[in-house]
């Protein structure tokens, strides 16, 4: 580099600059349901640089609860008990975000749908301005290559990472595809025996601002008013069921809960 000013001419400077690039652990999936014990499923994982660029590297595969769900070193995971697990790949010190496992045993006549199955998932369609989603809520899911159409009243469930839950309430063809309408209910309604239990390290998640909003901005929790109108669009935004100071389920946390079926004796969610 030469920097001249006025007549002053500097000497060459010439010097390296080394960065060190930041890796990642990438995992395939977010999220695995396993339908009854015995049931397994491939999990892949990659190392990537700072770019994006793929990276050679030796992964390995851990459990949070390997006596409910065992992976193996090829990341294959198998499901060994009702129950749940966080599943990490980890290279050279560097551990992926959670993949997110449960091991249910679902209602007869389940529709267990993978995401190469479903082409896109709406929004809600009778939720009022200023509601929050809830049981009796409908969205559609456009789907293809079921083995048939669902019955109505069939509960459907995503077996990998797409936002599908529900009991069907209507299906239509499409253009050689399946426009199934989905009701949320309970999860008590949908499953017949689950065990959910996940201590999450909210660390390990990167903090996304909203719309033009800063990483400060973001981080900061509002109060008063402000809390309650921020809770509840950040609810309706990640389709989160908000019992809210006037609906009537509010209440005590530990008495609603089981009421609701949120909670159920023996199961921790």
């Amino acid at each position: 580099m030469r920097a001249v000013s006025h007549d002053f001419d500097s000497a060459a400077l010439i010097w390296a600059v080394q960065a060190t690039p930041t890796t990642k652990v990438v995992v395939d999936h977010s999220s695995i349901l396993l339908d009854g014990v015995g049931q397994s499923a491939d999990l892949s994982a990659q190392v990537r640089d700072s770019l994006d660029a793929p990276l050679s590297a030796v992964i390995g595969w851990s459990s949070s609860a390997p006596d409910k769900v065992r992976v193996d070193s090829t990341g294959r995971i198998e499901a060994l008990a009702i129950g749940s697990a966080q599943i990490f790949a980890e290279a050279d010190g560097v551990r992926s975000l959670p993949v997110f496992v449960v091991v249910v045993q679902t209602v007869p006549g389940t529709v267990l749908v993978t995401d190469a199955q479903v082409v896109s998932v709406g929004l809600p369609l009778n939720l009022a301005p200023g509601a929050v989603p809830g049981p009796g809520m409908r969205y559609e899911v456009r789907l293809r290559n079921l083995a048939a159409p669902p019955a109505p009243g069939t509960v459907m469930l995503a077996a990998e990472d797409a936002l599908v839950a529900g009991k069907v309430a209507e299906v239509r063809d499409d253009a050689g595809e399946l426009i199934v309408t989905l009701e949320l209910v309970p999860l008590y309604q949908m499953l017949a025996d689950y065990d959910i239990n996940w201590t999450i390290d909210l660390a390990s998640f990167d903090l996304v601002p909203g719309p033009g909003e800063n990483a400060a901005a973001a981080a900061r929790v509002p109060g008063g008013r402000a809390f309650v109108t921020e809770t509840r669009a950040a609810a309706l935004e990640a389709g989160i069921h908000l019992i809210d100071v006037r609906d009537p389920d509010q209440g005590i946390v530990h008495v609603i809960a089981p009421e609701l079926g949120i909670v159920l004796p023996g199961a921790t969610v």
